[in-house]
């Protein structure tokens, strides 16, 4: 029983690293094109937050989730420094259980095997693509996307493809769709796609979802989205 109780945790751990790939691969490029960071401290993006820069037990990966690892054994609970200023009216949400929380504030949060405490700044866009065992399962551009949108500001993001084997996208073999939300109007621009390589999606499909308590939270596909967008490449804008 323990052996299985262990499995599923592994597992869940396992799911997320996946579902993430999206995202962490368009970090990755962002690293290699514009000298990026993938993993970084508070005060990397909140430089003008004097308690975050002291914050020695949290770091930033990329620029929308703040991750709290768990360093003391048999923790049930953790304080987590959530800091202030930027976009998104200085607020957070948090991954697991789509709650806002008013960031400048320490919060208690709860810990367990499935997961360590992670938040998301309001106005962020995460790209997450399906449920897979290995990267290349369903071949270089997985589908479809789902697009959490954790609400707030406006935001842009730019979600990056190549084939995920070769080193094609040194010699441009790589596409790049722009992704912008306006809070005000709550519409959400997937702009036109640049680029190309050899096994790319020409027509994908996105799964847009706004987060909100107990709605797009955890590494779980979300069930029903806010809206199915059909994209070939071209410009679509649509009102959420």
């Amino acid at each position: 029983m323990t052996s299985n109780f262990l499995l599923g945790r592994i597992n869940a751990t396992h799911q997320l690293r996946y579902r993430l790939l999206p995202y962490i691969y368009s970090l990755a490029h962002a690293v290699y094109a514009h000298g990026g960071t993938l993993q970084r401290g508070l005060a990397f993006d909140f430089p003008h937050d004097p308690i975050a820069r002291r914050v020695a037990d949290a770091f930033l990966f990329g620029p929308s989730i703040l991750v709290a690892p768990v360093l003391t054994y048999g923790a049930t609970s953790r304080e987590v420094y959530l800091p202030g200023g930027g976009r998104g009216g200085a607020a957070w949400l948090d991954f697991y259980s789509g709650r806002a929380v008013e960031s400048g504030r320490t919060v208690g949060a709860a810990v367990t095997l499935e997961h360590v405490p992670t938040y998301v700044r309001a106005g962020s866009i995460v790209p997450l693509g399906p449920s897979l065992q290995w990267a290349l399962q369903r071949g270089p551009s997985a589908d479809p996307v789902e697009l959490r949108i954790y609400r707030g500001a406006d935001c842009t993001t730019m979600l990056y493809e190549d084939d995920g084997v070769t080193t094609a996208y040194a010699g441009g073999g790589s596409a790049t769709i722009p992704l912008a939300w306006e809070e005000a109007t709550t519409t959400l621009t997937i702009g036109q796609r640049t680029g190309g390589f050899e096994g790319m999606v020409l027509r994908r499909t996105f799964l847009v979802v706004l987060v909100a308590p107990g709605h797009g939270v955890g590494p779980e596909s979300t069930a029903t989205p806010n809206a199915t967008i059909a994209y070939n490449g071209s410009t679509v804008r649509v009102e959420i």
